[in-house]
């Protein structure tokens, strides 16, 4: 999935480790921290860690740098890495209010975000959207884009599973999240045909 993605742009990113290491200290320094954001970045599992954190720790490992990232829960990964030196954070969604508090290194994935349902019609506009009970992860992006544009209806929930089961029992009408999330966690609940 992310084969060509990182061929492409191997060493534009090692070259930017480089930078970062060189800019913020000595290699051994630089502290990874994430949380568990799957299918991105995954702490339960040994195995498959999530496609994102494979992805740093190749760039990690071509640049030759350690790589032992640290999972906290996600207000304080981000909160860790706005406010120590040498904090590097990956699955973090680059919005304009982060802009300001974190240096950007690189964009390792673009993520599309849509109103997930199992039964009924997806929502078309915004307007149809509006209709719906809509349930979406507290603090994100996607929550901020629904309170911004005046949606009513919705529940905020913690942990993206929650939101995953939700619907499944039809305690709403549809979840609002990044697609290939929502994909992943619904196949964990043996959910495979969503609209």
């Amino acid at each position: 999935m992310y084969g060509f993605f990182y061929k492409a742009n191997k060493y534009m990113i090692i070259s930017l480790l480089l930078f970062y290491s060189h800019a913020f200290g000595s290699s051994n320094s630089i502290m990874q921290i994430t949380a568990d954001l799957p299918p991105f970045t995954v702490e339960d599992s040994k195995e498959q860690r999530g496609f994102l954190y494979e992805i740093v720790g190749l760039m990690h490992q071509h640049a030759n740098l350690p790589y032992k990232p640290r999972f906290s829960p996600w207000p304080r990964a981000q909160k860790t890495a706005r406010e120590k030196n040498n904090y590097l954070i990956f699955g973090l969604t680059r919005t304009k209010n982060r802009e300001p508090n974190y240096l950007w290194i690189v964009n390792l994935l673009s993520i599309e975000v849509s109103f997930v349902m199992i039964t009924g019609s997806p929502p078309k506009t915004l307007v149809e959207a509006k209709r719906l009970s809509i349930s979406v992860a507290r603090e994100t992006p996607w929550s901020r884009f629904l309170n911004k544009n005046n949606f009513k209806r919705i529940q905020l929930v913690t942990k993206e599973i929650q939101n995953a089961r939700m619907l499944i029992y039809n305690r709403v009408d549809a979840w609002y999240v990044p697609t290939v999330r929502a994909f992943y966690l619904l196949k964990k609940e043996d959910i495979t045909t969503i609209l």
